[in-house]
C-alpha cells in the first residue's frame, strides 16, 4: 500500500507577530542571524506570496538571504529593476504608485 507523505504545515503556516515583523521590516529584537535565516525559509513563501500593494518592494527577509545584497536598499525600486526581477505589471504598478508626484520623489528607474 503506497505511503501518502505528509504535507509540512508549519512552512504554510503565518508567522508569529514578532516573527513577521522582523522578516518584514526588519528584526530590532534579540534573535540571531541564524535564528532569523530559519524563520525565512520556514515563512519564505508566506512572504513573497503577499500582494502587489507591496509593488517593488521585497520583505526584508529576502533582501537579507536571497538578494545577495545583504541589506535593503534605500531605493528598492531601482535595485530590483536593475537586477531585472520587476516584471511588466510590477512596473506599471509601481509607476502608478508614483504619479503625481514630484519627480524628486520618484525612483531612480523612473527618473532615467
Amino acid at each position: 500500500m503506497p505511503v501518502r507523505k505528509r504535507a509540512d504545515k508549519r512552512r504554510n503556516a503565518e508567522p508569529d507577530h514578532d516573527t513577521r515583523w522582523n522578516l518584514d521590516l526588519g528584526w530590532l529584537a534579540d534573535t540571531s542571524d541564524e535564528a532569523m535565516r530559519v524563520a525565512w525559509e520556514q515563512y519564505r513563501d508566506f512572504f513573497m506570496a503577499q500582494p502587489l500593494d507591496r509593488a517593488g518592494r521585497r520583505p526584508y527577509g529576502w533582501w537579507i538571504f536571497e538578494s545577495g545584497l545583504g541589506h535593503q536598499p534605500a531605493d528598492e525600486e531601482s535595485t530590483l529593476y536593475e537586477m531585472g526581477l520587476l516584471d511588466d505589471a510590477e512596473i506599471t504598478t509601481v509607476r502608478h504608485i508614483y504619479e503625481g508626484l514630484p519627480q524628486s520623489m520618484w525612483p531612480r528607474f523612473m527618473r532615467d
